[in-house]
């Protein structure tokens, strides 16, 4: 998806907006020379709510990643979705 992307949308700045327990938009925004390494900071970005929020992750909504251009255009999102099973231990 991300090479296709590449070609059609390269901007300079992306913007890595989080939803978690808590909706953080990005203001400044990162530089970067393609969007395939926007692609790759998403992964990045989600990797670290996920690392950092293990403990709220379980009690709150999906997480989402939104990364958008500097117009506000929304070129990528990856929501993080887990569910306890019928079986999991209350």
């Amino acid at each position: 998806m991300c090479s296709r992307l590449s070609q059609e949308l390269r901007v300079a700045l992306y913007f890595f907006h989080t939803e978690t327990a808590d909706s953080l938009a990005d203001e400044d925004g990162v530089e970067l020379p393609s969007c395939i390494a926007a692609c790759e900071m998403a992964i990045k970005v989600a990797g670290e709510l996920m690392r950092d929020g293990a403990s709220t992750f379980w009690a709150t909504r999906p997480w989402k990643v939104t990364v958008t251009d500097g117009k506000g255009l929304i070129l990528l999102e990856i929501e993080i979705c887990g569910y306890a099973a019928p079986a999991f231990p209350h």
